[in-house]
């Protein structure tokens, strides 16, 4: 049991510092100023890293544990083995489409953040300061997708553009981004300073950035992307399909079935 605790541990604070977003939302401190590496040394890491942990997993005898103990080996045991079966497809390259990408996520994680004091707020600009780094991981990413046939549907994307445009009207301070700096909770010495670094942030680093990736969406990924909606037409689809079903339905049923 106790190993087994150790290991649980150790890979839920894992999965807090390779996905810092996910950390913020559930209140995990230490990693406000980051954001997950989307690169694909990254990934690749990440995905050797998942093998060892299966390794270290599988160490464990699951005949010593009992009750809860069981369900809880079980329950990580699964989704390592669902996550050790994806590697066999590209879903790395689905970084973007009709219902979320860089541009939405960036909004979201930006207004749940917390701001009570200075350091807080700083990490809110460190992660802005950080977007043009997001933007060339996930185009990097797409323009693979495009190469492979990998892509989001093309009559579902068109929706997207028009998002952006949401997020980037023409005044820094109308923007979904700069939102969460227009009610500090500090002194107003404070807050001045604070509200011109993010102007100045998000006007000169991630405003380009998102219209660079709006623009490369516009230009080459929605024309580019796949006219049929069916998930099993992508390469190696029927199989990855399959696996989605499984993952969901947590069954061994077809997707005929």
């Amino acid at each position: 049991v106790e190993k087994l605790n150790k290991f649980l541990e150790a890979q839920w604070t894992y999965l807090m510092i390779e996905h810092p977003e996910w950390a913020t939302h559930v209140g995990y401190p230490g990693q406000n100023d980051r954001w997950t590496d989307r690169s694909e040394a990254a990934i690749d890491r990440r995905e050797k890293e998942t093998f060892c942990q299966f390794e270290i997993l599988n160490k464990i005898p699951f005949n010593k544990l009992k009750g809860e103990d069981q369900i809880n080996f079980e329950l990580a045991k699964r989704n390592l083995e669902i996550n050790i079966e994806s590697f066999k497809f590209s879903g790395r390259y689905l970084v973007l489409d009709h219902l979320g990408g860089l541009h939405t996520r960036l909004a979201y994680i930006m207004n749940m953040m917390p701001k009570e004091n200075g350091k807080a707020v700083e990490d809110m600009l460190a992660r802005l300061d950080k977007v043009p780094t997001l933007e060339a991981q996930d185009e990097t990413l797409l323009r693979k997708g495009l190469k492979e046939k990998i892509t989001a549907v093309k009559m579902f994307l068109k929706y997207v553009p028009a998002q952006f445009d949401k997020i980037l009207p023409e005044k820094v301070e109308d923007s979904a981004l700069y939102a969460p700096f227009k009610d500090l909770k500090l002194s107003a010495e404070e807050n001045l300073k604070y509200q011109a670094q993010a102007k100045a942030v998000i006007g000169n680093k991630v405003y380009p950035a998102l219209k660079k990736l709006r623009s490369f969406l516009e230009k080459e990924y929605i024309p580019g992307a796949r006219e049929d909606v069916a998930f099993s037409n992508m390469p190696n689809g029927k199989d990855w399909y399959a696996l989605k079903v499984k993952d969901s339905t947590t069954t061994d049923l077809t997707p005929e079935q």
